[in-house]
């Protein structure tokens, strides 16, 4: 996927020879729907203005 993206940014193929490549189409979808989602950065909005709150009102 990385050589053909490659070639095709730097304009050695044509945009139809990605476009018409049906089984690295099909590739790319089965290993995008195997990843899952990362989890949160932080805590959630509610937890983290409660603590923020706390912070205030303690220190």
């Amino acid at each position: 996927m990385l050589r053909r993206t490659i070639r095709r940014i730097g304009r050695l193929d044509r945009v139809t020879t990605f476009d018409e490549d049906h089984a690295l189409h099909e590739r790319i979808a089965r290993i995008l729907a195997s990843l899952e989602p990362p989890p949160p950065a932080g805590p959630p909005r509610d937890e983290l203005v409660a603590h923020l709150h706390e912070s205030q009102v303690v220190g």
